[in-house]
């Protein structure tokens, strides 16, 4: 049955990788990038946090593939955390939360195993706003800068844990630079490759409170697309791990 808080006018019912999920029709919507972040991070991690969860879409692969882990979402939207909760519940997902938030004054008494973030791309003033106020929020980091997100998730990791956040080629650099202000350090990086060169590349980095040298992995078009498709395509299959590189 069709959730009436959610209307069918206003939502859609998209199948990922054997879940499905219900996402707006207009403003944010799920994507490579999000995809990609996901194929990307490492499995078992007995606590994990998701930043900015969305409709969640990451939290709830991952609380999938990875049945004794307990996931936590946050978003600083309360309808995506109700959002979230009833993809949960359409998905019998139950290790599994979702929160509404600012990441900033979220406290928790047990550090987290494994964070992860895809979070806005754009400096505030960058470009055109949206006429959706919600996807304006997931596009530009008014609400959450690189500074903010790197310094909360330290805050949140623990002693061993690992950060990962994806984002566009274009400000790698500067992802970089702020990551080791806050002190953390990268320790792997995956690059995925535009089709043409004119197209940006998405780079995924995970961070230690370490300096363990880095590994680095990189993927033309072609490569990753084809991963996208299998996960996108993919039945339920209880009990085993999604596909690492």
């Amino acid at each position: 049955m069709w959730p009436k808080r959610f209307p069918a006018s206003d939502y859609d019912e998209t199948a990922v990788g054997g879940l499905k999920l219900l996402q707006p029709r207009k403003g944010f919507r799920i994507s490579h990038d999000s995809l990609l972040l996901y194929i990307s991070l490492p499995p078992g991690s007995s606590s994990v946090l998701d930043i900015g969860s969305g409709c969640g879409v990451i939290s709830l692969l991952y609380a999938r593939d990875n049945p004794s882990s307990c996931v936590t979402g946050i978003d600083i939207l309360e309808k995506n955390r109700n959002l979230a909760r009833e993809n949960a519940a359409r998905n019998g997902l139950s290790r599994v939360r979702f929160l509404e938030g600012d990441v900033r004054d979220y406290r928790e008494e047990e550090p987290y195993e494994l964070i992860f973030s895809n979070p806005p791309y754009r400096k505030a003033g960058s470009g055109r706003l949206s006429p959706f106020k919600d996807k304006n929020i997931a596009l530009y980091d008014t609400h959450l800068d690189f500074q903010s997100l790197l310094l909360a998730a330290k805050r949140l990791l623990s002693s061993q844990g690992l950060f990962f956040m994806v984002i566009w080629e274009g400000r790698r650099e500067e992802m970089i630079e702020k990551a080791v202000e806050a002190s953390l350090f990268p320790v792997v990086e995956m690059t995925y490759r535009g089709e043409k060169t004119s197209h940006h590349s998405f780079v995924v980095m995970g961070f230690s409170h370490d300096k363990n040298g880095i590994r680095r992995v990189s993927m033309d078009f072609d490569e990753w697309s084809q991963k996208v498709r299998i996960l996108m395509l993919r039945e339920v299959m209880k009990g085993e791990n999604h596909e690492k590189m």
